[in-house]
């Protein structure tokens, strides 16, 4: 992002940052057994207040999802680039799983909360139940291959985003756009957590499985919980506000934030 970076510090923006919130990112899916292997996810925004520029890595299981077009992109914002934008030297053939979102402004932007940017469209390559993780994160150690929102001063803004498993459908699995949290109710507390947070289910069956991201959509922990009621020692996490999801047989069953404090 370099490019970006050079043109914004060349127009000299000196605009004080006002009191904002972290930049919300949210993914909806419209994947399910009427729609077969064809789907779209669609990315929408909240908090965007006073923005220049951002830069937004979308990873996925490549083996299991395969992206085909973009199908949108916001005329609202003036500047913005809708192609595909890949860590590679061939930037006119996708890299699987990978896709880079890019947009700059001359001055600062701000959008209504739930505003859509992009909408991809995707063809599913797994066998059903397979499951795959649509996330942000950064991609590579280089400074073009890292997550960046800029505010109108030139800081960073923190990026909130909750991580989505689409799953394949078919018949031999629970496909998580079915709500099987109203059959198996799922407890967690405390929340601020300061080390022990605890999980409980109304009836365990198989055993499921625990994951949490930091806001910026990277697994911190992972945990297969086994029992009806159960511990989970956060202590070694930093303080800040985590994002968790809980997944039966591939079927998301459970999902929210962690406040972790000290």
């Amino acid at each position: 992002m370099k490019l970006i970076t050079t043109i914004i510090f060349t127009l000299g923006f000196s605009m004080a940052l006002m009191a904002q919130g972290a930049l919300e990112i949210e993914l909806n899916h419209n994947i399910n057994e009427a729609t077969g292997d064809d789907f779209e996810v669609e990315l929408s925004v909240s908090n965007f207040s006073d923005l220049v520029s951002f830069q937004l890595f979308l990873n996925w299981d490549e083996r299991i999802y395969r992206i085909n077009e973009v199908l949108f992109s916001n005329e609202d914002l003036p500047f913005f680039d809708s192609s595909i934008i890949l860590p590679s030297e061939d930037v006119s053939i996708p890299d699987p799983g990978k896709v880079r979102i890019i947009w700059a402004d001359f001055a600062p932007v701000t959008l209504p909360d739930q505003t859509l940017l992009v909408r991809f469209s995707f063809t599913a390559l797994g066998q059903s139940c397979e499951i795959s993780d649509f996330t942000l994160e950064n991609i590579g150690d280089e400074e073009s291959e890292e997550l960046l929102v800029l505010a109108n001063d030139l800081t960073e803004r923190d990026i909130d985003f909750n991580a989505v498993g689409i799953q394949v459908p078919g018949l031999s699995c629970t496909s998580n756009t079915s709500d099987l949290s109203e059959v198996i109710d799922v407890q967690t507390f405390p929340n601020p957590v300061t080390q022990d947070w605890n999980v409980t289910f109304s009836q365990i069956g198989n055993p499921k499985q625990l994951y949490i991201y930091d806001n910026l959509g990277k697994m911190v922990y992972s945990e297969l919980l086994s029992a009806n009621s159960q511990r989970i020692n956060l202590r070694t996490l930093n303080e800040g506000i985590y994002l968790y999801k809980i997944v039966d047989n591939n079927a998301l069953i459970s999902h929210g934030k962690i406040n972790k404090i000290r």
